[in-house]
């Protein structure tokens, strides 16, 4: 059903949600997955804020990705940089540039309010995505519980 799997991770405790989903994905389908993670940054001038901070996520999203191999999945990762507020603009080029068939991403549960103000990630990633988008959702009372949402671009293409 798919061949290229692409999940947007950010390193936050939602995205051990999110494991499960994307692994049985990959596994069922035998599709490639690209973890990617965009770290989004300040810049004061030419200086880029806080370049650092970003090493020990990118190990973790390493050991996550040598996991996923380890259990079968064809995996790699890829960490990109983009200016703050870019990140679902550089995971929507990531999908068009590997022709992906499918992005995975988690949601932090904000709701549309909190989300219309602060812009969230997985929102701004279904209005721009190639591809549809698979929402894992942070709680849930059934673990399998998916929602599965088309990106505009995809859903203008199926009526």
């Amino acid at each position: 059903m798919y061949k290229k799997i692409i999940w947007a991770n950010d390193g936050s405790p939602t995205m051990e949600r999110v494991y499960p989903v994307v692994r049985e994905l990959a596994n069922d389908s035998g599709a490639s997955l690209t973890v990617a993670h965009v770290q989004e940054t300040m810049r004061l001038g030419h200086h880029p804020l806080f370049a650092d901070s970003h090493q020990a996520l990118d190990a973790l999203l390493q050991q996550t990705v040598d996991q996923l191999s380890a259990e079968g999945v064809d995996a790699e990762l890829v960490l990109t940089e983009t200016r703050s507020g870019r990140a679902a603009q550089a995971i929507a080029d990531l999908a068009a540039e590997t022709d992906a068939d499918l992005i995975v991403a988690g949601t932090h549960g904000q709701g549309p309010v909190a989300g219309f103000f602060l812009g969230g990630f997985t929102i701004a990633l279904l209005q721009i995505a190639p591809c549809p988008v698979l929402v894992v959702p942070r709680h849930s009372h059934d673990s399998d519980r998916v929602v599965l949402a088309m990106s505009s671009s995809s859903a203008a293409n199926t009526g």
